[in-house]
């Protein structure tokens, strides 16, 4: 079984999320602000998360920026899914160590690629 972590505070979003993601081998947790999702990450194990940038409290940026400092998220997979669509956000992005950069509205089609691609399963 994967575990996902989406973290987006977005209601409507994060239920388009779990419509594309929602498989029988697939565990969807969630989180809507980044001081949840910093607690979640410490508190229990995933195997990909789902990061939008844009939050209250803590944005996405700072949430990778100690995901990555952190020796057990330090490698966690995580694709951004924001509607920051400027190159020097997808360039601070990558350069943070996202794995994927997805910009709002985004095709279904390349959210649920990558998401294949990182877990390694075919929908």
């Amino acid at each position: 079984m994967k575990k996902i972590l989406i973290v987006e505070d977005d209601q409507h979003i994060r239920k388009l999320l779990h419509i594309l993601i929602r498989r029988d081998d697939i565990n969807i947790d969630e989180a809507v602000e980044g001081n949840e999702a910093l607690d979640k990450l410490q508190n229990n194990t995933y195997d990909l998360v789902i990061l939008d940038i844009m939050m209250p409290n803590v944005d996405g940026f700072s949430i990778l920026k100690q995901m990555r400092e952190n020796a057990a998220t330090s490698t966690l997979p995580v694709i951004i899914v924001t509607a920051k669509t400027e190159d020097k956000d997808l360039m601070k992005g990558y350069s943070m160590g996202a794995n994927y950069y997805i910009t709002k509205p985004f095709e279904p089609q390349d959210l649920i690629h990558s998401i294949e691609l990182i877990l390694k399963i075919k929908y």
